[in-house]
């Protein structure tokens, strides 16, 4: 896995670099001698930078070999298909009670038992409710169940 991680460290380099561009250039880092809306996005793009760069030095260590291997591609395609899920599942059911359910199928599908994958769905759907609903206030789309 030596060539993936190279990769996802140099797309989170440039994802890094952008966004301190954009947080001093768009955003300002300073406003009326305080630190502006840009502030934080930039500070913590630097950090995002220092640890890919630290991960690139890391990956020299790794042994090489294909990115493509069967479970890999297994992999891949499970998450794809979760995100698509997730989203068409949320137009029909909220997206709180799609997110429960797709986490729960993704338990189940990368191998947990049944009973992990209830568990995991009654769980998500009451800790996304108590965290973001109730005390961070964000309203989710909700499904014909009102929820």
């Amino acid at each position: 896995m030596k060539r993936g991680t190279q990769i996802s460290a140099a797309v989170l380099l440039l994802i890094a670099i952008y966004i301190m561009v954009t947080s001093i250039n768009k955003l300002g880092y300073k406003l009326n001698g305080l630190p502006g809306p840009g502030y934080a996005p930039f500070w913590i793009a630097v950090f995002l930078a220092i640890f890919a760069i630290g991960i690139l030095w890391e990956a020299k260590r790794l042994p090489g070999g294909s990115i493509f291997t069967p479970r890999a591609l297994k992999m891949l395609a499970i998450l794809t298909a979760a995100g698509v899920a997730t989203i068409v599942l949320s137009l029909f059911l909220g997206l709180l009670t799609s997110l429960a359910l797709v986490a729960g199928a993704l338990i189940w599908l990368l191998g947990g038992s049944w009973k992990q994958a209830v568990i995991t769905i009654i769980a998500v759907g009451i800790c996304f409710n108590l965290l973001f609903q109730r005390l961070l206030m964000v309203t989710f789309p909700k499904g014909p169940f009102g929820f």
